[in-house]
């Protein structure tokens, strides 16, 4: 178990992971279990914690928002359910349950051992601080050796480069401190609340259970049991960091999700156009063949229709030379074909003797196309 506290900028996303309301993550199982022993306030988680809030003197530093993280012990064999409704009536005796903003029990971490957030906002009266100006924070010998930069003696510095100076309560007129009502874990578990707290709670859990040992002291090998005994400061220093790199580390996880879906979304993309390109493939060799195939038919269409003409032709060359042939024949022997042959004069016949013979043909000296005889 341990403690974390969130400021009222944090408070919402820690609430979201708390209910699951923080969308897909990639180290969580959507199918896997979620529940909350806490009552099921009117306006949820989050209208709780704003309810418990109102009021309160927040300022850029308060931590309004508190978590104890129970985890189930790996040594214990139990119910699970027990386990957590054990852990969670515990807890409310320690802190009242009318700060109680939800207690999820997550067992939808595959990589983690199931777990309970137990969130409240710990509402406390605590004086008002302020700097003495009187009293600069020094580094130490100490502090040097573990860092060189901070010299022994020489006044502290925050992470903005600003002095740091001894905090004190603020007094009134009357000389007491003067309080206001704000929300601060420190005021319900001290430091040496936090020492105690793990053996106690071993203690409670053994006896609402019936168990000789449930495990939640932690074994001295444990690096959480490390964490435990920081002064509470510097543990809220640290878990806060770790809280900050863990979140970080979500909104980087969250980020390679969203780049990896882009990815897939281009990989699908790339295979669609592949498959396009394919298909305009096929149909481009589709088309090359028919055209492969209309050449060849064109080709076999032109070689009959030469064939045709060829034998078409030969038939031609034959009646010419039939037609050529008697003319030949007539032809003067040793002269070419081509030679003109001198055509024999036929004399005119004359009329003489009796010309009765030609009374047939009409008037004396014409025949009967009208032509003249020559006499």
């Amino acid at each position: 178990m341990h403690l974390g506290t969130y400021t009222a900028a944090s408070a919402g996303k820690m609430i979201s992971h708390y209910e699951r309301s923080i969308g897909e993550r990639e180290h969580i199982d959507r199918d896997g279990v979620v529940y909350n022993l806490a009552p099921a306030f009117e306006k949820g988680p989050r209208g709780r914690y704003r309810e418990l809030v109102k009021g309160l003197e927040i300022g850029s530093k308060t931590r309004p928002l508190a978590d104890i993280l129970v985890t189930k012990p790996k040594s214990y064999v139990g119910d699970m359910r027990s386990f957590f409704e054990a852990a969670y009536a515990e807890l409310v005796e320690r802190v009242g349950e009318d700060t109680v903003v939800c207690a999820y029990v997550h067992l939808d971490e595959p990589g983690a051992e199931p777990h309970m957030h137990f969130a409240f906002v710990p509402v406390a009266d605590v004086a008002a601080m302020t700097n003495d100006k009187t009293k600069p924070l020094l580094w130490s010998k100490k502090d040097e050796e573990k860092n060189p930069e901070h010299k022994a003696g020489t006044q502290k510095l925050d992470s903005n480069g600003t002095p740091r100076w001894k905090r004190v309560p603020v007094l009134d007129e009357a000389g007491n401190p003067v309080l206001i009502h704000t929300a601060k874990a420190s005021a319900i578990f001290s430091q040496k609340d936090m020492k105690e707290f793990h053996p106690q709670m071993e203690e409670a859990l053994c006896k609402r259970l019936g168990l000789n040992r449930v495990g939640i002291t932690l074994d001295e090998d444990d690096s959480k049991k490390k964490l435990s005994e920081l002064e509470h400061d510097e543990y809220e220093r640290v878990t806060t960091e770790m809280v900050r790199s863990e979140v970080e580390l979500a909104e980087k996880r969250a980020e390679v999700a969203a780049e990896i879906e882009r990815l897939e979304r281009l990989r699908r993309a790339e295979a669609q156009a592949r498959e396009d390109i394919a298909k305009i493939d096929r149909r481009i060799n589709e088309t090359r063949s028919r055209i492969e195939q209309l050449r060849e038919r064109i080709a076999a269409a032109a070689g009959k229709t030469m064939e045709r003409l060829r034998m078409l032709i030969g038939r031609g060359d034959a009646a010419f030379k039939v037609m050529c042939s008697p003319v030949e024949s007539y032809a003067t022997p040793g002269r070419s074909i081509a030679a003109p042959v001198k055509r024999k004069e036929h004399k005119k016949p004359t009329v003489s003797g009796d010309k009765s013979r030609f009374a047939g043909y009409g008037s004396a000296g014409t025949s009967r196309g009208g032509r003249s005889w020559k006499r």
